[in-house]
């Protein structure tokens, strides 16, 4: 039980660093690159999502 709680709390900080960096690195793109940057993280989580739900989760 312990070591789920050390993985799910891995998780979080990997989504809140990915968060972080996609945050600041979005201030310096152009409308279209923030709208692309936007689409590709969507579809990053979501193919988590996925993974996630076919594993049992």
């Amino acid at each position: 039980m312990r070591i789920y709680i050390l993985y799910g709390f891995g998780i979080l900080l990997c989504v809140s660093g990915i968060g972080y960096l996609a945050a600041e690195y979005i201030k310096y793109l152009s409308e279209p690159g923030k709208l692309a940057c936007l689409a590709l993280t969507t579809a990053m989580f979501a193919l988590f999502g996925k993974y996630f739900d076919e594993r049992g989760w």
